[in-house]
């Protein structure tokens, strides 16, 4: 039986979340070694969560990397019920979402690419993770 596209996202986003936690793992014992690696997972995770909800929503199929223009094409009520439950995982006041969301919004473009520049973007790996973990419970 072949699975259909949304049993395809899914399983994307739960082995690139299942790739950050081996990665963190492995960080926590030599940090400078799979950051990159694991900047890279956590913001595709993302990506393809935000993809996900988009295209259960309204049928599209959307296109892209940045993480705030695609955010800004979720449903405002499906904005609402997760920016809490991320803050809330992070732990982040509900006030700087949008920030830290602006902070994170290329780090899968900044990342893929670090062999080329050095990387000096901002982004937060737990925001990124519990972001995509959150996305991935929308029905």
């Amino acid at each position: 039986m072949a699975l259909s596209r949304m049993q395809w996202h899914e399983m994307c986003i739960d082995g690139f979340l299942e790739s950050c936690s081996l990665l963190k793992q492995i960080m926590d014992a030599s940090p400078s070694i799979v950051a990159i690696p694991l900047a890279v997972n956590a913001a595709f995770a993302c990506e393809i969560a935000i993809k996900r909800v988009i295209e259960i929503r309204s049928g599209n199929q959307v296109r892209g990397h940045n993480l705030r223009n695609l955010w800004g094409q979720i449903d405002a009520p499906d904005q609402s019920m997760v920016i809490p439950l991320v803050c809330k995982a992070v732990p982040l006041a509900e006030s700087r979402f949008d920030e830290y969301l602006d902070k994170c919004s290329e780090t899968f473009e900044d990342f893929r690419y670090a062999y080329e520049s050095p990387v000096g973007n901002f982004t937060n790996l737990p925001f990124l993770i519990c972001l995509a973990k959150e996305l991935r419970k929308v029905r």
